[in-house]
């Protein structure tokens, strides 16, 4: 009899928690500024978006299986970046890929840095989601812009095949269907399948991190949902309310066009901050209550957590992730972003790439009042000739001299020495999706 209450509780506690990752996703993108980021992303694609449907016809075109929907392809995307732009604007596009096959070798050359400049725009704004603070080298970025540009196209002509396919065989008796409701769920469910995995692509390959592909694919499903409702939402609004057709006239398909890319990307944008966001999410649920704010005391212990994690990887000749040092922290993402930036600004560690660090300090070569100090917490004291017209200001400097003075002996003891008190040893387990639920 109790069973039925504890499951329902449990699936309160599991409905409020998910409450409150989308807390912190909305949390996530609003300090990495993504409207800001999607607002730049619209401006680049204004250049970018005619290269880019340009060169996806073309990596089509090399497969005989996908000759027959191109035409298909091209109205797909055209749907997805002007969906209610008007038919001017889906004209001049339509006008303007046709006419990249009259260009010369240097014009497709400039269509392909024009294409990499966008990739290289959201590359860009994925790190700052991801908290990424150096891009990757050239050759890795080239190959990474590489993979996008090839299974993006192939996976919309595979998903527009399938959808063919499936509709096609509605009227095929040997099926031994009558009603062909379930096929038609499928052809527009496949769309959005497909935009998903193409989000979920872009998630993994142009951040500088490795990404689990469980959060890479949970952004992406959200994101390509939040597309189709958006799409819904802003073409009821048009037809609707019709504001940029009473103002700016035979001109409105220009603002709605801009409007709905600024939209599309800050969608894509939120999509990204829910992959980021969804691994520290889970490690601080899996760990205890460390909330509060990012006092010296909780930053200091995280700080000695991490260089315990970097100087046990490094005795064994390796180095410790980002995921590593999540669950060192104990999940406290806050904290450990603000430590691994003083911690790199003060020549304690360095990072190997965007995913992995290491410890470049001896533990015998600073003390935990030196640790202290590169975290910004040490006590400062001033010069009282600078307040010479405070009738205090001479006592004020003398007391926090002796503060200063007494907090340095006080934690004189070597990092070495208090790492290396006897006890169980910290193990490191990185959170999963099942664990921490």
């Amino acid at each position: 009899m109790t069973r039925a209450p504890e499951t329902n509780a449990r699936r309160r506690d599991l409905v409020t928690a998910e409450f409150g990752f989308a807390r912190a996703a909305l949390a996530r993108f609003r300090e990495e500024r993504g409207l800001v980021i999607a607002a730049s992303l619209s401006y680049t694609s204004l250049l970018a978006l005619v290269p880019l449907v340009a060169i996806s016809l073309s990596i089509l075109s090399a497969f005989p299986a996908f000759e027959d929907v191109q035409g298909r392809l091209l109205q797909q995307a055209l749907g997805y970046v002007a969906p209610h732009a008007g038919a001017e604007v889906q004209t001049y596009l339509d006008q303007f890929v046709s006419n990249t096959s009259n260009l010369t070798a240097l014009g497709i050359v400039w269509l392909a840095v024009t294409a990499i400049m966008l990739l290289s725009t959201i590359e860009s704004g994925f790190n700052a989601i991801w908290r990424v603070d150096s891009p990757r080298p050239l050759m890795m970025r080239l190959v990474a812009y590489w993979t996008t540009l090839t299974l993006g196209p192939l996976l919309l002509g595979a998903g527009l095949s399938l959808s063919t396919v499936i509709f096609a065989s509605e009227n095929l008796s040997a099926l031994g269907i009558e009603s062909g409701m379930s096929l038609n769920g499928a052809v527009r469910v496949i769309p959005l399948i497909f935009a998903a995995v193409g989000l979920t692509i872009l998630y993994l390959a142009l951040p500088h991190r490795r990404i689990e592909w469980r959060h890479a694919l949970l952004g992406g499903l959200i994101a390509a949902i939040l597309f189709e409702g958006l799409k819904a939402l802003f073409g009821i609004y048009l037809s609707r309310v019709g504001t940029f057709q009473s103002v700016y006239g035979s001109l409105s398909a220009l603002p709605v066009f801009l409007i709905w890319m600024y939209l599309g990307w800050a969608v894509v944008l939120f999509g990204a901050a829910i992959a980021a966001a969804r691994p520290e999410w889970l490690a601080a649920r899996a760990s205890e209550e460390h909330g509060g704010p990012l006092t010296p005391a909780r930053c200091l212990l995280r700080a000695l957590q991490v260089i315990d994690v970097l100087h046990t990887s490094g005795q064994a000749g390796d180095t410790a992730n980002n995921d590593m040092l999540l669950a060192a922290a104990s999940g406290d993402g806050d904290a450990l972003a603000m430590v691994m930036m003083r911690l790199h600004n003060a020549g304690y560690i360095a990072r190997t790439d965007a995913d992995t660090a290491v410890l470049i300090r001896d533990l015998d070569d600073f003390s935990l009042h030196d640790l202290y100090q590169a975290l910004g917490f040490a006590i400062d004291t001033f010069d009282p000739a600078s307040a010479s017209e405070t009738p205090w200001a001479s006592d004020l400097a003398a007391l926090l001299a002796e503060a200063d003075d007494a907090g340095r002996n006080v934690l004189a003891q070597s990092i070495r020495e208090l790492l290396s008190k006897t006890g169980p040893r910290l193990v490191v387990e990185i959170p999963t999706e099942t664990s921490a639920s």
